[in-house]
């Protein structure tokens, strides 16, 4: 059993296995929670602390926030997701705002970064944004945070994908090729206006789908 100072709060073990983070309300009313690990309860207690009040937040940098974030959202996400999550973190948010005070994260920083990504990647910036929008979310809900400092950054435009068009004959290559399909009579439907222009097209014209 982890014990803590009076009024912190508990982490301890069952016979079961689960380990459990526990705190009292100023009221008396005990609250627990469970979890499969002693790290999962350790951030669980954390989490308790501050959602009753027992004791204000203590000022954290924006690196032990994002590690405390993906061990508190482990739970929940599927493993893909939390790989993601993890590389965006590490790839991208620490490096740049590692040693920052989360409360002292200002919006221009996180703005200068996305736009630095965006040139790049753009779709790459909209989820480094939202991961960084979840994470202070998060925190707000927490009471690290007073307001999100992300969430007045706008996401970049996303990349836009390249339009495919065909030339008359590859449109009617196509019709000829899906008649025996069901949807064939919507395609037929869709294409009706390009078909009519085909037939008056020079060969250099082409119809966008």
């Amino acid at each position: 059993m982890s014990r803590r100072a009076r009024g912190e709060g508990s982490i301890f073990q069952r016979q079961d296995g689960y380990w459990c983070a526990s705190a009292r309300l100023p009221s008396g009313k005990r609250i627990v929670r469970y979890r499969r690990t002693k790290q999962e309860a350790a951030a669980a207690l954390v989490a308790l602390r501050t959602e009753t009040g027992l004791v204000p937040p203590p000022p954290v940098t924006v690196a032990t926030w994002l590690d405390q974030w993906l061990e508190l959202r482990r739970v929940a996400l599927r493993p893909r997701t939390l790989r993601n999550y993890r590389s965006v973190v590490h790839a991208y948010l620490q490096p740049a705002f590692g040693a920052v005070l989360l409360t002292d994260l200002p919006p221009l920083q996180v703005e200068q970064l996305i736009v630095r990504i965006a040139e790049a990647h753009p779709f790459q910036a909209r989820v480094v944004l939202n991961v960084l929008r979840s994470a202070c979310a998060h925190a707000v809900r927490l009471r690290y945070l007073a307001v999100n400092p992300a969430a007045v950054v706008p996401l970049p435009p996303a990349e836009p994908r390249p339009r495919v068009r065909w030339d008359a004959a590859q449109l009617a290559t196509f019709l000829e090729a899906s008649q025996q399909e069901r949807e064939s009579a919507l395609w037929a439907l869709v294409t009706r206006r390009p078909r009519v222009q085909a037939r008056q097209a020079t060969p250099h014209e082409d119809f966008p789908l």
